[in-house]
This record gives C-alpha cells, sequence and structure tokens, in this order.
C-alpha cells in the first residue's frame, strides 16, 4: 500500500478515514481537526499521555464547553479523561465506569491534579445509571459507556424527573448501534450533530449534543 493509500484508507466500515462508520463524509471544514488528532496520537504512542480532552469529535467539544455552566451537576456514563475535563468545569460530576483498570487511573489522576468534585462509580453501567439518575437532578449527562448506551438513552428519555438535564451528550452516534439515538424524539431538545476527528483518534467520528430548549 503506498503512503497515499495508507493516509486515505478506511475500514469495513468507513470508505475512507475522513467517513464516519455510518458512510457520511466529515465535511471539510471538520478536515483541520486531522492535524491536532494526529498530533496528540503521536503524543500517545511516543509518551503513553492523552490530551486531557474528551474523545469527542473536536467542534462538540468546543460546543459543550460553552454551554456548560460552574454550578453544573453531570451524571457520565463512561470515565475517562472528559471526567476529569468536566469536573475542572463543573460542580459535581459522577462518573460510571466498569472497567476497573480505568476506575483506578481515572481516580489517582483525580487526587494528583486535585477534582475532590469526581466521584468515580463502579459496577455495570445500565445498573448504576438507573440508581444515580433517581439520586439527583442533573444539568448534563454524558452517554459515552462500553455498552447498553441505547438502553440508557431510552432510560434517560423515560424517567420522570424535576429537571431535565440542559445538555445530553451521546458520542459514537455514527455506530450501527447508536443510530438510533438519532431517530428518537427527544421533545424540548435542538439535537447538534458533529462530525469529525477527536483527540488521539485518525478517523472520522461523530458526536450528537441535544440542547435543552427552554424557550
Amino acid at each position: 500500500m503506498n503512503i497515499v493509500k495508507k493516509i486515505l484508507a478506511g475500514d469495513e466500515l468507513r470508505p475512507t478515514r475522513f467517513h464516519t462508520q455510518g458512510g457520511g463524509f466529515v465535511g471539510w471544514s471538520a478536515l483541520s481537526g486531522l492535524v491536532p488528532a494526529a498530533a496528540t496520537w503521536v503524543w500517545k504512542r511516543a509518551t503513553g499521555k492523552c490530551l486531557l480532552r474528551p474523545w469527542w469529535a473536536w467542534e462538540a467539544i468546543r460546543f459543550v464547553e460553552k454551554n456548560l455552566q460552574l454550578n453544573d451537576r453531570v451524571l457520565e456514563v463512561g470515565s475517562g479523561y472528559s471526567s476529569l475535563w468536566l469536573a475542572r468545569r463543573c460542580s459535581q460530576v459522577w462518573s460510571i465506569e466498569e472497567s476497573s483498570e480505568w476506575d483506578e487511573r481515572i481516580t489517582a489522576e483525580a487526587e494528583r491534579v486535585k477534582l475532590p468534585n469526581l466521584t468515580i462509580v463502579g459496577g455495570d453501567s445500565l445498573t448504576g445509571f438507573s440508581r444515580l439518575l433517581y439520586e439527583n437532578d442533573y444539568d448534563v449527562v454524558i452517554i459515552d459507556g462500553p455498552r447498553d448506551r441505547m438502553k440508557i438513552f431510552e432510560k434517560l428519555l423515560n424517567t420522570e424527573t424535576a429537571n431535565r438535564p440542559r445538555l445530553i451528550v451521546y458520542d459514537d452516534t455514527d455506530n450501527i448501534e447508536n443510530r438510533k439515538a438519532l431517530a428518537k424524539s427527544v421533545t424540548g431538545y435542538e439535537t447538534y450533530v458533529f462530525r469529525g476527528f477527536k483527540p488521539q483518534t485518525v478517523h472520522a467520528c461523530e458526536t450528537t449534543v441535544f440542547r435543552y430548549n427552554s424557550i
């Protein structure tokens, strides 16, 4: 395979690395995101360290950051560098993590950088989400776990709570298992679909953000 083909090559789900798993081209404006994605990928390979950013499309990261508030309470399924990033910008983050390795890694990092407002909750994602959903009202919900994402999304939409989350971030909605989320009628929310590249990831992805419209 020559160098051009190697750069452009996709996989069994993508025609090229500039297409999402759903087959959608990310758009010319999103191609600039490949440069920082490639740089952080090389940095991770060389040092073993990741950029302290969520693994969402770059535009989704910027959009969410603009819409966060310091007093926000966050419920996250699937912990990672997003947990640390959110804890630096919000009042409280509860993150459900099935992997004991990631649990220990993110907990240790939170202690190192002094983020006592981050709580990692171990165990099954769907079970943990179902329990925590009733314990607080949340301003932001992140769905980015290893499995049961659609069940978690449906649970969120079908549960009566005092306050609807202002933001729902659903990552990898181009994935065949998660694409159904875009067909859901999410009453009261505006849908923003961001296609592009992620930190440490050199193929196109998709992150969807649902923002509550209070008007």
